[in-house]
């Protein structure tokens, strides 16, 4: 029996059992709970139970302070079950048949919008989940709206305590456009992010794929966003930040929404001050940091086509940054396309400005296309450009940087449910998403324009060569992703049980090219290296992502246990592919290559919810939950024999003649023997990319206490802790830790520098005779002693909504990152820095927001953020001739070789903390059913000059900051509801 056929019994199986659960009884009851869309309890509810089979016609009750309600002694019939709440649309449950010795466990979800019939409040929403495990926070468009945050990807990270986003994403406004992005939290990794639409997944098939990679939130088709970051359930494969965007439908009345923001640099404060320019911050670039324009339009309608049967929903964003780049980017090189161009010399009469553009064209169909099947579509046609894109790191000049345009770009999905019985919910859906990039040069930059690498400023200039990936290089890209889920959920007053499954087929292809195959290194005005790449190249790979799940919400009394088990399978290979010849390398024919990986993978998820007093007020939970790692085709790409095969090779460059040519006889042994052959020089053992439990993990494990200190007013307590598994190496079996030789150099000295002219010893050489010798195998790290990465933090945060109407949520969240890599496969080298901390000072963060009515249909609302600092890092380039007193030799790269050696131990030293407020401030007028709101926003209102970047190559431009946080912007708005 082959794994599809497997998975099939295996989901058929556990279905099995959900018969043994019904009940008999002398009479009929109506029970259930009823929860808004994020999972949370409602109290208040009007529930009727209208019957021609009732004499009095109708039963009412009001579900309680945990969302729970009943109703008894209900005679057989056909009910119709109408739940209402002021704010909510109505939920309706109707030609529900009951019969004798039943309860209809009948469970509301209702969601915040405008239907035809409209409900009244009867009571406070609670604060505490005393049934669920996971911890999550939900935001509403209108919660959103309401914010001084940019409506991208990044700025919902400015609201969510603990999460993580890279220093150069810290957004101001919308000052860093709507980039892709990740986030990690208690430890997670930022691939392990899922994004999803409606329940479906919506990454990239490239790679691991996690995150906001390319597809960006249309802000006016949002009904509500729900971030989950613990205890999550046996539905999702990873551990990482869960995202599910749930689109807003249309309705029995027509609906309409617009909104428009604005800010250029007439609208933003100067933030340069002395001590930076004392950091080398160049004066001419100090005075040009202004933000260009950023801008957002936003229009939407919904309304119905047909009256309770067929809805639509249509919502369109136009929006975009034009922003400065971090220093050297900021200017073009005056050296372009000369014989000295491997100088830096910043042209400023070409001052250059990144563009950001997006665009979202979406439109969602409602479909009630029997009373109990409902149909939703919903297509979203993006374009986008991130012109140019600037790597963290690179340090490169316009000419460097390249043009990332995305299309085809566009999201197709179906999805359909099917309340078949009052116990009984049939759920699948359909989705097809793709994205092509098309990676293209800066307007000037031809095919003669070699990259360079200056190691003295650290900056690359020319044209862009990273890597042979076309997202490092240049070229293009095809994303292509179908994804498909199944559930099924039967409901009893004690237990909820829900069982499906999800399948995914990713394809990714690729193509990429580098200008001249080449890459040139120079330090001091002086060549001297080179590097070789075997382009141009290219990568196909393929991934089929099986998961089957079964999960029950058993209640006993105060308890609640959240029982769930996930099994995985993972199969990827590469295509067979052709790649054309190059300059160091013929046309290559590649046969496909399977098994890269076949994983198969079974996790456990546990949890427990007590509600300490019965009174719903206070709720203990504790959740233990294994997760694998999202990798999706990113195996499968580095296996592929194109890239598995030595695509690169650096060899040192003697420009006797000084004519900044390269010739043979100047160039030095190639670090990789193996270069321009068809040989394979990177494998990966069996049990890497095969076998049962063999893949990379995680388990988390939380201890959270919730509490409500008054009424709609919460406070939370949790521990959070997580850890790593099956870690891999990367050993190249030609040589062995005693094939290394052993030296020491003396720090520069710098007040600025730990261990100023002190001695640097742990550093290693290859022996000459094992120079360029390359067979590498990736294997697990445990067959050298194991690695290990454990996070431990805690959380606390307050929660509320006030009775006058205002909204309050902050905390703080802080912890810490132990890594041991001191397993030594290669080189002894590899024991320096093996052991490191990410320390509770790196990871403390202080976050808070709220919104508070004033007089006169005023509203303020704040957002603040106390960020840790980056680290600081000191890469040091030292030569063969540096080296020789200790080594007794060269560098068996050459006389003319160089190293890079950091001096500063990660993590360690970091820059002074980043704090941002930012305030909005908004007055409504209402004119009939249409709501008008002005809006003032000041983002960054204390001008904080917080360094996001700096210079890290040891040298006269060391610790220079390359991006500071933008200046304090105003920025003016207006936006309409009906």
């Amino acid at each position: 029996m082959d794994i599809r056929k497997a998975a099939i019994v295996l989901w058929c199986v556990m279905l099995l059992p959900v018969a043994a659960l019904a009940q008999t009884a002398a009479s009929g009851s109506i029970a259930g709970v009823v929860r808004d869309s994020s999972g949370g309890v409602l109290p208040g509810v009007t529930v009727e139970a209208a019957s021609p089979a009732l004499i009095e016609k109708v039963r009412t009750t009001v579900s309680d302070d945990q969302g729970r309600y009943r109703i008894e002694n209900l005679r057989p019939g056909v009910y119709t079950v109408t739940f209402t709440l002021a704010g909510f649309s109505t939920f309706r449950r109707e030609a529900l048949e009951l019969s004798t010795g039943f309860t209809a466990a009948i469970n509301a979800e209702m969601r915040v919008g405008e239907l035809q019939e409209t409900i009244t409040v009867t009571g406070e929403a609670p604060v505490v989940d005393i049934s669920n495990v996971r911890t999550q926070d939900v935001f509403s468009r209108d919660d959103i709206d309401a914010l001084p945050v940019s409506k991208t990807s990044n700025g919902y990270a400015a609201l969510l305590l603990g999460a993580n986003l890279g220093a150069r994403n810290q957004d101001v406004g919308g000052s860093e456009g709507d980039t892709t992005s990740s986030w990690t939290i208690h430890g997670s990794r930022g691939d392990d992010m899922m994004p999803t639409v409606d329940g479906m997944r919506m990454n990239r098939a490239m790679g691991a794929g996690g995150g906001f990679r390319v597809y960006a939130i249309n802000n006016a088709a949002v009904q509500e966003m729900t971030f989950q970051t613990s205890g999550i359930s046996a539905e999702s494969e990873t551990g990482g930040v869960q995202v599910n965007i749930v689109p807003r439908e249309g309705g029995n009345t027509f609906s309409g929404y617009g909104a428009t923001s604005y800010s250029n640099s007439a609208m933003q404060s100067a933030n340069v001050n002395d001590a930076l320019l004392r950091r080398g911050l160049r004066p001419e670039v100090a005075n040009q940091l202004e933000i260009q324009r950023i801008y957002d339009g936003n229009v939407a309608l919904g309304g119905p086509l047909k009256q309770d049967r067929l809805w639509f929903y249509t919502a369109h964003r136009w929006w975009g940054t034009t922003k400065p780049l971090p220093v050297p980017g900021f200017y073009f090189n005056a050296n372009q396309a000369t014989s000295s161009a491997h100088v830096y010399e910043p042209d400023t009469d070409r001052p250059y400005f990144g563009t950001l553009p997006r665009r979202s064209h979406s439109v969602r169909m409602t479909w009630q296309a029997a009373d109990k099947h409902k149909v939703n579509m919903l297509y979203d046609l993006q374009r986008h450009c991130t012109c140019p894109q600037n790597y963290a790191g690179q340090n490169a000049t316009p000419e460097a940087m390249a043009n990332h345009r995305y299309t085809p770009h566009s999201l197709t999905q179906g999805s359909w449910t099917n309340p078949a019985t009052n116990r009984l919910l049939f759920e699948g859906g359909a989705s097809y998403y793709v994205m092509g990039i098309k990676y293209d040069e800066q307007v000037g930059v031809g095919p003669n324009d070699i990259a360079i690498q200056d190691l003295t400023t650290g900056y690359t200039l020319n044209s862009r060569a990273i890597t042979v990936r076309a997202g490092d290089a240049y070229g293009d890209v095809l994303d292509q992703v179908w994804a498909t889920k199944a559930a099924v959920s039967y409901v009893t007053g004690t237990h909820n049980f829900k069982t499906g499954i999800m399948w995914t087929f990713n394809r990714a292809v690729e193509d990429s090219r580098i200008h001249g195959d080449v890459k040139y290194v120079f330090q001091n005005g002086v060549p001297v290296q080179l590097i070789q790449w075997a382009t141009p190249s290219g990568n196909d790979a393929e991934a089929i992502n099986n998961g089957v799940f079964a999960q029950d919400q058993w209640t006993m009394q105060n308890l609640t246990l959240n029982l769930g088990v996930r099994w995985d399978y993972l199969h990827a290979w590469a295509p067979a592919r052709r790649s054309e010849a190059g300059r160091w390398v013929s046309a290559r024919e590649y046969d496909r290559l399977d098994d890269v990986p076949r994983f198969n993978d079974v996790s456990p998820r546990v949890g427990a919810a007590y509600d300490l007093f019965g009174n719903g007020r206070t709720a203990v939970k504790v959740a233990v939950g294994r997760y694998v790692q999202n990798i999706n085709t990113d195996i499968a790409r580095n296996n592929a024999p194109s890239w598995a095969e030595v695509t690169s090779t650096t060899r040192t460059w003697n420009d006797a003649n000084r004519d900044l040519v390269p010739q043979e006889s100047e160039l030095g042994p190639s670090s990789n023997v193996r270069f321009g052959t068809r040989t394979i020089g990177t494998r990966s053992d069996e049990d890497v990319r095969t076998g049962f439990g063999n893949r990379q993990y995680n388990w988390q494990t939380s201890a959270v206490v919730q509490h409500e200190l008054r009424a709609g007013v919460g406070l939370n307590v949790g521990y959070y802790r997580t850890w790593y598994g099956n870690f891999s190496v990367t050993d190249n079996l030609a040589v062995t830790p005693a094939d290394f030789d052993p030296y020491c150099i003396t720090a520069p000295t710098d007040s600025r520098l730990p261990g100023s002219g002190n001695q640097v010893c742990g550093l290693y050489d290859i022996r000459p005779g094992r120079f360029g010798q390359v067979d590498n195998l990736i294997t697990l790290a445990k067959n050298f002693g194991g690695r290990s990465e454990v996070y431990n933090g805690v959380d606390i945060s307050l929660t509320g909504r006030l009775p006058n109407g205002a909204q309050l949520s902050g905390g703080v969240s802080t912890g810490q990152t132990a890594i041991d890599n001191c397993n030594i496969v290669d080189s002894p080298q590899e024991s320096r820095f093996c052991e490191t901390t990410l320390p509770f000072e790196g990871q403390t963060q202080i976050k808070a927001h709220g919104v508070y009515p004033l007089p006169w249909d005023l509203s303020v609302a704040v957002t603040f953020q106390d960020l840790p600092g980056i680290p600081v890092a000191s890469n040091y380039t030292v030569t063969s001739t540096q080296i020789r007193p200790s080594l007794g030799r060269n560098l068996s790269a050459g006389a003319n070789a160089r190293v890079t050696i950091p001096l500063i131990e990660p993590n360690t030293v970091f820059e002074d903390r980043r704090q941002q407020l930012d305030v909005r401030l908004a007055r409504t007028f209402a004119v009939g059913r249409t709501r008008l709101l002005g809006t003032f926003e000041i983002y960054n209102a204390l001008n904080a000059n917080s360094i996001l970047a700096s210079n890290a190559t040891f040298g006269a431009r060391w610790l220079e900051p390359v991006e500071i946080l933008s200046g304090r912007l105003l920025k003016f708005g207006a936006q309409f509801t009906f």
